[in-house]
């Protein structure tokens, strides 16, 4: 056996280490079946939303058609969280299909049930066409069921793995060479990061700053500086994954850790609320997985907390930055002016992306033909460095929206933004749109079922980075997903290579009992 590995035969779903335990009883089994009851509800939920849109309500606007599609909603997210609940455990409450439901639901419903119960006032952004807020809420509701359906239906054909795994970890000296690169990228990363913003500030002052973010005016700087975090995105995930082959905390230690907490830190002052998200969750799974269960009654309050904080953030940007104290000023003025409480900020400000389809529903097909998968296409395409020109659309989703939506010409990461309902109905529409929804769902969950039944560091890198990326994605458009898989997975597999020898495993037995 290869001299990069060091065997242990613990056949252990909790492995012992020197300094502690991997402890990973609470994940889901692979071999768990299918749920046909769940399947059953969400597709009938999704049927009586299409009728709802193309019978009952169609382009009626009002509080009761509203209500009727947040309650089909509300029914499709109570039987996923019972189907947790009634399964015969472990539960695993950070599985993919919770991450993405959670975050999904967030980022599209809230300011929609706020109005409803009258806590918000009407938006000529997010009712930007009232007569297609209903087809707006249909896509969203098949969005979510279609993810569903295909995550529940990924272990269809998949083999079930009896036996227990040999665990392996990764050498001392592979280990060692991860920190190096990880140290590495992310001092250039953060030089470039920090000298760019700068320069930028310095050039047009923090308003100035935002301005060219809102507005997209690209930069040679801005363009090095957006790089320059994808890396030091990639270098984070290729760390936090050797740590869990070498069964040690991220934690461990004092440098790395407060290199992984200060850049966190400095995009939260920065407004770059996304940034810090993706770059927290992969350091949040890895713990919850292979070190310890978050327990949910502290998941649950923290989750407000970051929430409430995410809409500090939000409001406060617009006005000041990188002062704390500037931030939470700019956001008591507002709370003054306004009178609504802090929660109720937070959910309006992050709920704010069914706009984004409610766009989309009103010019596609009625205007302008469906995409077909074009931006999908570009996406695709842009996985690879300055691709040949004419070979794909120059024009982001969320550059097409915010033209749609106020006849500015912006960037790429500019105006309104985007969002995965958005994207996928403007390129197959409400029934296409579902499908697609499938497909992404029963992807994630084989990946999923790969890393439970054999935790590789390549599957555990794919599974930090997918995460990432779907999460990036729910308020983006698909480029913010598929090019940070690409090169993470590709730095991975360049970073293993450079180790030597085969993949590593973590043992624990996997047992046919769902």
């Amino acid at each position: 056996m290869s001299t990069l590995y060091n065997q242990s035969a613990l056949p252990l779903r909790t492995i012992e280490l020197g300094g502690g335990t991997f402890d990973m009883s609470h994940l889901d089994r692979p071999s768990r079946p299918v749920h046909f009851p769940l399947i059953g509800i969400s597709l009938l939920m999704a049927c009586l939303a299409y009728w709802f849109q193309w019978g009952l309500y169609r382009s009626e606007f009002s509080t009761q058609s509203m209500s009727a599609f947040l309650a089909v909603y509300g029914v499709v997210s109570l039987a996923l969280i019972l189907s947790k609940v009634f399964r015969p455990r472990p539960h695993n409450w950070l599985s993919p299909d919770m991450l993405f439901w959670l975050v999904f639901t967030m980022f599209h419903i809230p300011y929609i049930f706020l109005y409803i119960v009258d806590l918000v006032d009407f938006s000529d952004r997010i009712f930007f066409s009232p007569e297609a807020t209903n087809r707006a809420l249909c896509c969203t509701i098949l969005c979510m069921t279609g993810f569903i359906v295909g995550y529940e239906l990924g272990p269809v054909g998949a083999s079930r793995l009896q036996q227990a795994l040999p665990s392996l970890r990764i050498s001392g000296s592979a280990f060692q060479m991860t920190q190096a690169v990880f140290l590495g990228v992310a001092t250039v990363s953060l030089i470039i990061l920090v000298l760019g913003v700068g320069s930028l500030i310095v050039a047009y002052g923090y308003s100035g700053f935002r301005r060219l973010e809102r507005h997209g005016v690209s930069t040679g700087t801005q363009r090095l500086v957006a790089l320059a975090v994808l890396f030091f995105r990639i270098a984070c995930v290729l760390y936090v994954g050797a740590c869990v082959m070498r069964h040690q905390k991220v934690t461990k230690g004092v440098f790395l850790p407060a290199v992984l907490v200060g850049s966190i830190l400095f995009f939260l002052l920065l407004g770059s609320r996304s940034e810090a998200a993706v770059l927290a969750l992969p350091m949040i799974v890895a713990y919850h997985y292979f070190v310890r269960r978050i327990k949910l009654w502290l998941g649950i309050p923290a989750l407000a907390a970051t929430l409430i904080a995410f809409g500090v953030i939000g409001i406060g940007r617009s006005i000041e930055s990188m002062s704390v104290a500037g931030i939470y000023r700019a956001y008591s003025e507002f709370r003054a002016s306004t009178g609504v409480n802090p929660f109720v900020i937070a959910l309006a400000e992050s709920g704010g992306s069914i706009s984004t389809v409610n766009v989309a529903c009103t010019y596609i097909p009625d205007t302008e033909p469906f995409w077909y998968g074009r931006s999908l296409l570009d996406s695709f395409l842009n996985v690879i460095p300055n691709p040949i020109p004419g070979l794909r659309n120059n024009v982001a989703p969320s550059q097409w929206v915010t033209y749609r939506a106020t006849g500015r010409i912006g960037g790429a990461q500019s105006g309104w933004g985007s969002s995965i309902g958005m994207e996928v109905y403007m390129n197959f529409g409400l029934l296409g749109g579902m499908i697609f929804m499938m497909g992404l769902g029963f992807w994630i969950r084989r990946t999923y079922n790969a890393l439970l039944r054999q935790p590789t560091f390549l599957r555990v890198c794919l599974i930090l980075v997918a995460y990432s990326a779907l999460v990036m994605w729910c308020r983006n458009y698909s480029h913010h997903f598929m090019r940070p898989i690409a090169w993470t997975m590709a730095s991975a597999w360049i970073l293993k290579s450079m180790w030597g020898g085969s993949g590593s495993q973590i043992s624990r037995p996997v047992t046919g009992n769902p």
